[in-house]
């Protein structure tokens, strides 16, 4: 047995094509290995899928660095004024 595993048994169980492909399609929709995916349903993890996809991550955070790489106006204080 490796060494740097934590966990110290082992459980094996076989699926016909059809339920891999429906456990691959689940456990694709939360991002996802399928072995994680059943470790996870059998603990009794309760899991939602993510409200953004992983390319939707990747866009938002695109256009946000591209929002923080622009420069700051000067005259910044004058567009937004703090009232106290």
């Amino acid at each position: 047995m490796s060494e740097n595993r934590n966990e110290r048994r082992q459980i094996k169980f076989r699926v016909s094509d059809d339920e891999f492909e429906r456990l691959e399609q689940m456990a694709t929709e939360f991002q996802m290995s399928v072995p994680k995916f059943c470790k996870m349903k059998a603990q009794g993890a309760r899991m939602r899928p993510p409200k953004i996809d992983r390319e939707g991550a990747f866009e938002v955070a695109r256009q946000l660095r591209v929002l923080v790489q622009k420069p700051i106006p000067r005259d910044i204080e004058n567009q937004f004024p703090l009232s106290c």
